[in-house]
């Protein structure tokens, strides 16, 4: 390519001489050209009109692999880009035809002798001899690797960009809330949702504190969350609170919360994510309310109900047992069923448990047993016992104890309802990948293009071999007509959809029950290019579910068959359940939907359900107990009910009244009976345990008015034990009767004398007079008197503890009795070591 003239200098037969002089110039000034070229990490050139090389540094066989010999003659643009010759000659022409024109600069393309692209730095300027332009000198610097590392950025940023695109439609699609606050407590960053949720705009979010929209009496605990989380620096799960929206709406939510830290690892912030936990919170508070009902009838049973697992451990025992046997239930939690029962009676009894708990098809146990109570004495019981099954496994054993002693007692029984809901987990890729929820994304076809690792988890199947995996090869037919139908709605509508329930298959754990959300994705020109949800595991609340329904059936066969009349009202007064004992009472009549006072005639009943119902608006809701009578033909005995009542509630607000009546007229014959006899030790004619409290008690409260002292004598018969084991127990009730006898003629008549069972006795002396040792005295004189007129093969003795009774200091008859207690005890314990204990 030639170069252009300028048109007021028109070639003249003497060009080739003035070539000839500016290569004399050149050669001149080599040395000069050579020291500053060699120096430079550029390609020097010069160039004269022809665009042929004149000159060409070292750096051309460095960079492009040429000789500068090779270049020496050449045209400048022979190894230049197609693109970039035009900027060139139109340079060189520039500067040969302006000799005020600037430097001429852009970026070339050269080719290497290997036949590679370099880009250069290219910079041109006149080379004048005397005023006139001779030559171009053109400067080129290898500016390849900048660009490619700065290709290399531009790249790297659009991918970060569209990968932050990505994960912030990801944040944006999530049902939960996603945040991240700093150390004060204030939002710097969060998702679409936490925006609906909470119903502020971004710009009043952004810097929010905390506390702005946490419900105030949470405020401390979420704090002490976080501040747990700062100081140990471990996350945290399922942190239960409530939120409030800007419109004031109260919303129950489980949290979670992790450390964020800055680029020198030191704590700046929080991040986490918050779940709606309203349906759980309803589906618990469903559950709590059949647990009241369930524990209200088991509260309410004047039968003991025990539940055993399948080795016969006791599980659950009602507080009945302390009624009518005298054990505290905690006392019994973890004891054998039949640790009480008479040893005549276990064999049988053990026989058949043994077939119940193997057995799923085994009839119920029915029979009589002996148990002993905790004063010694022997009651009868009837009982009845059945298996608890679960998904056709026997899981434990209820038994019903009904005392027959005293009265009789209805069937009663329930069992406790278990049901617990589990659900925490957090964030996004870092969060998304220790999400619980599978998250995923489909193309237009359903095959999988993207997914967290609990999807990994939940399927079982490696992540090679999950991408690109169509869901019709973890869905069944059914299933999966099912989940396109929901695709092609969401396709269709644009519009999200939540909530669907189906089962995914896995590798391991075959059929799972799950549930889905469903969005669209669409690229940048809003075109549907796939599907994106979330996928949660809800084997747990299926199970819960069943739970439920499981404990409703068992309440419904439970009040069918028992012979308590069982009746639950609304607050109006209507009855809304009975069972068939109470329809039988109505002699016929449709009891549902009737007002509770049109139950039975007012001139047959005595009721109480005014007063019921007067206490109920008035805030009482404590269990009421009474007796109510219903008078038959004259002539007929009445019929007596022994009636508990206690309240139904309803989301925190009483809803009616459970009422359950049993047939006391048996009870009410004998009662008369047994009074007397309740408080008296038929072996030695002292008061027993029973009558000596209720004595004592009315004692103490006189000694109180008084401000009288009491002396509490607390008297254990030395060598019983033995006495029994070497003489026999009859020789072991007489010594028990001397025993009694002893006392009597120790104490006065209007102090307190009782067996409180085996070989314990008590004294309470009331203003006495006498010092406690001239008592003493006396004792062991009537003693000795009486082991001196007996012909006895051993020594009566007995250990005493004395406890004083200041009214000044009132205290319980427990509390007294135990004081003396520990005193007789340290008494024999001081006996045995100093070897005066009788043997």
């Amino acid at each position: 390519m030639k170069i252009k003239s300028k048109p007021s200098e028109p070639r003249t037969p003497d060009q080739p001489e003035k070539s000839g002089k500016l290569a004399e110039t050149i050669q001149a000034n080599k040395q000069w050209f050579h020291a500053i070229a060699q120096q430079s990490s550029d390609i020097i050139l010069v160039v004269n009109r022809e665009a042929v090389v004149l000159y060409e540094n070292d750096a051309v066989e460095r960079i492009l692999g040429f000789k500068p010999e090779e270049r020496i003659g050449e045209k400048v643009f022979d190894h230049a880009h197609p693109d970039d010759v035009g900027f060139l000659s139109d340079a060189f022409n520039l500067l040969f035809a302006d000799e005020n024109a600037p430097v001429q600069q852009r970026e070339v393309r050269v080719q290497d002798i290997e036949g590679n692209w370099h880009i250069f730095e290219a910079g041109a300027s006149h080379l004048k001899q005397k005023g006139i332009v001779e030559a171009v000198v053109v400067n080129l610097r290898d500016i390849t690797d900048r660009k490619r590392v700065e290709e290399a950025l531009q790249e790297s940023e659009a991918r970060l960009h569209e990968r932050e695109e990505r994960y912030r439609n990801i944040l944006d699609n999530m049902e939960e809330v996603y945040y991240e606050i700093d150390l004060k407590g204030r939002m710097t960053f969060f998702n679409s949702t936490a925006v609906r949720k909470l119903g502020y705009s971004r710009n009043e979010m952004i810097g929010m504190n905390f506390r702005q929209y946490v419900e105030k009496e949470s405020h401390q605990k979420v704090f002490d969350a976080f501040h747990k989380v700062f100081l140990t620096g471990e996350p945290v799960q399922g942190v239960d609170w409530e939120i409030i929206s800007k419109t004031g709406v109260r919303m129950p939510v489980e949290s979670s919360i992790s450390l964020m830290r800055g680029l020198q690892g030191d704590p700046v912030g929080f991040r986490g994510i918050i779940r709606d936990v309203t349906e759980r919170k309803r589906a618990e508070e469903k559950l709590h309310r059949e647990e009241q009902r369930f524990r209200a009838l088991a509260d309410q049973s004047a039968d003991i109900i025990v539940i055993v697992n399948r080795k016969g451990i006791i599980i659950y025992e009602n507080n009945a047992i302390e009624k009518v046997l005298g054990y505290k239930p905690e006392e019994r939690i973890g004891g054998g069923l039949f640790d009480l029962v008479h040893p005549d009676d276990l064999k049988y009894l053990t026989e058949i448990a043994i077939k119940i708990a193997k057995d799923i098809n085994a009839p119920h146990l029915r029979s009589e047993m002996r148990i002993r109570h905790r004063d010694g004495d022997w009651r009868i019981f009837e009982v009845t016992g059945s298996s608890l099954i679960n998904r056709g496994k026997i899981e434990s054993g209820i038994v019903n104890l009904r005392d027959i002693t005293e009265r009789k007692l209805a069937e009663k029984a329930l069992r406790d309802s278990e049901a617990r809901y589990r659900e925490r987990e957090e964030r996004y890729r870092n969060i998304l990948d220790n999400m619980e929820e599978a998250y995923y994304e489909v193309d237009l076809k359903g095959n999988l293009t993207f997914f967290n690792a609990a999807a990994v988890m939940n399927l079982g199947y490696a992540d090679n071999f999950m991408m690109g995996l169509n869901f019709r090869e973890y869905v069944d037919d059914e299933n999966a007509n099912k989940v396109f139908e929901a695709y092609h709605k969401v396709f269709l509508t644009g519009e999200p959809i939540k909530g669907i329930d189906w089962e995914l298959i896995t590798k391991e754990s075959g059929k799972i029950p799950v549930e889905s959300s469903i969005s669209l994705i669409r690229d940048v020109q809003a075109k549907p290019v796939g599907f994106r949800g979330i996928i949660r595991d809800i084997t747990e609340r299926k199970r819960a579910e069943e739970a439920l329904r499981e404990s409703e059936a068992k309440f419904r066969n439970l009040t069918e068959t028992a012979q308590d009349a069982i009746v639950t009202t609304n607050m109006k007064g209507m009855i809304t359940y009975a069972n068939p004992a109470a329809k039988a009472l109505a002699s016929g009549k449709a009891v549902v939907g009737m007002v509770l006072k049109d139950f039975l005639p007012p001139d047959s009943v005595e009721h109480h359900y005014d007063q019921i119902f007067d206490l109920l608006s008035r805030g009482f809701s404590e269990t009421l107990s009474y007796e109510s009578k219903i008078m038959r033909s004259p002539g007929d005995d009445p019929l007596y009910f022994d009636v508990k009542s206690s309240t139904l509630w309803n989301r925190g607000e009483p809803s009616g009244i459970l009422l359950v009546a049993r047939d006391a007229t048996e009870r009410k014959r004998t009662e008369e009976e047994i009074r007397l006899m309740a408080i008296i030790d038929p072996m030695t004619g002292l008061l027993n345990r029973r009558g000596f409290i209720s004595l004592a008690e009315q004692q103490m409260k006189a000694a109180v008015r008084s401000c009288k002292k009491m002396l509490l004598f607390f008297i254990d018969l030395d060598g019983l034990k033995f006495i029994n084991d070497t003489w026999g127990h009859e020789e072991g009730d007489r010594a028990l009767r001397r025993t009694s006898a002893i006392l009597k003629n120790t104490f006065r008549e209007s102090d307190i004398v009782a067996r409180l069972g085996g070989d314990e006795f008590a004294t309470l002396v009331y203003d006495s007079p006498e010092l406690p040792e001239v008592i003493m005295k006396r004792l062991q004189c009537r003693t000795d008197e009486e082991c001196a007129a007996s012909d006895l093969p051993y020594i009566i003795s007995m250990s005493i503890g004395i406890a004083d009774y200041d009214p000044s200091v009132p205290c319980s008859i427990h509390e007294l009795m135990y004081e003396a207690d520990q005193l007789m005890y340290n008494q024999k314990k001081s006996k045995k070591q100093a070897g005066k204990y009788p043997v």
